[in-house]
């Protein structure tokens, strides 16, 4: 199994775009990017809008070679709503009848290719000797938030790879038993809002989400966390003390958060464009 992280929020755009390759299938999940409208009270810097066309240049050139396209949920920075690289692929999203709200049922209603996708919640599929698990779905954060909810993926060959999606932590305690039921060797964990803490996030759900973290991080042997925790600036520091790495440190030794860094993009701070590119190559 090879797994490669092709967009990310410690890249630079808000994402969690995956290529899974086993020797059966070609799986993406979530290929998409997009940007937090506004941070720090500023739109997006013009090397992030660099970064955001970098990354859909790269996820549609992708697209167009697997076999398989996930999509765990209908937000825009995990799925593509015109996306011509689905086009005659085999696509499992998250049931858009259960366990769906009206935002993201009206989002599915827009997506082109919504007459020839397959329900995925819950099932377990085999490519050749590939296994592909897809979780119940699990709230997009705590429960009884207004973000609805998204399913996780396992994928298992000769190793193990679960992707969490947007649990937001996890912050359920039945998300963290499914994620560890699994068994994994490697996870992609979203992380908690801890960069909203106190004010859209509770501090105690943020904190449970971290101890969930946690727990996962004692029991996996290689765990990535990146995309709503790596647009805090602070978590950079506490990276290696928890024993993970971003996405972009796992294939390139260093990060690239700039939404976490918007306010010094405008304030004149200077990141070379070579720098989105290292990441972001077709």
């Amino acid at each position: 199994m090879r797994v490669r992280f092709l967009a990310a929020d410690s890249f630079g755009v808000r994402s969690m775009a995956t290529l899974v390759e086993t020797d059966d299938v070609k799986i993406g999940i979530d290929l998409w990017a997009a940007l937090g409208p506004r941070r720090y009270g500023l739109p997006p810097h013009p090397l992030e809008v660099y970064a955001l066309e970098r990354a859909h240049a790269l996820l549609s050139e992708v697209g167009k070679h697997v076999d398989v396209h996930v999509i765990t949920h209908y937000h825009y920075d995990h799925h593509s709503p015109e996306g011509e690289f689905y086009e005659g692929k085999r696509i499992l999203v998250k049931d858009w009848e259960e366990k769906i709200n009206r935002s993201q049922r009206g989002r599915f209603q827009n997506f082109r290719w919504r007459d020839v996708v397959e329900k995925a919640d819950g099932r377990k599929i085999t490519f050749g000797g590939t296994k592909v698990e897809f979780s119940p779905p699990f709230p997009h954060g705590e429960p009884g938030t207004r973000l609805g909810w998204v399913i996780m993926v396992f994928v298992e060959e000769n190793l193990g790879f679960l992707y969490t999606s947007d649990v937001e932590g996890p912050v359920e305690k039945e998300a963290v038993e499914w994620i560890l039921g699994r068994e994994p060797d490697i996870v992609y964990i979203d992380g908690p809002l801890s960069y909203m803490k106190g004010y859209r996030v509770s501090a105690k759900i943020t904190e449970k989400a971290m101890e969930n973290v946690r727990k996962v991080v004692e029991r996996v042997d290689t765990v990535i966390l990146d995309h709503h925790i790596a647009r805090d600036l602070r978590f950079y520091e506490e990276v290696e003390e928890l024993g993970v790495v971003t996405a972009s440190r796992y294939h390139f030794g260093d990060d690239l958060p700039l939404e976490a860094w918007r306010k010094k993009l405008w304030e004149g701070m200077e990141v070379p464009r070579g720098e989105v590119e290292r990441r972001y190559k077709v």
